[in-house]
């Protein structure tokens, strides 16, 4: 599938969250799990339909996939994926 990746502007807040979260404890840790996010995102293009199925909203599938502790959930559209949110496993949403 020839797709472009976006990122909404939650998804970007999400992963600097993140970074800032675990950078508190281990700077390289943090670094390396949204290398890691923003990588498994990228591969998203590769197989949209990678992820588990949340739901369907008119034309638009979202799915989710887990990446080590964090969630990633994603629209796919007719040629783009939509990064919608990541999340770690273990927070209320």
């Amino acid at each position: 599938m020839n797709s472009a990746l976006i990122w909404t502007q939650a998804a970007a807040n999400d992963l600097r969250r993140l970074h800032h979260f675990l950078s508190v404890v281990n700077a390289g840790a943090a670094t390396r799990a949204v290398r890691l996010i923003v990588a498994r995102a990228r591969r998203i293009m590769e197989n949209p339909g990678l992820g588990s199925p949340i739901v369907r909203y008119d034309k638009h599938e979202v799915r989710w996939i887990s990446v080590g502790q964090h969630e990633i959930r994603y629209a796919v559209r007719d040629r783009e994926i939509a990064i919608l949110r990541v999340f770690y496993h273990r927070e209320r949403r």
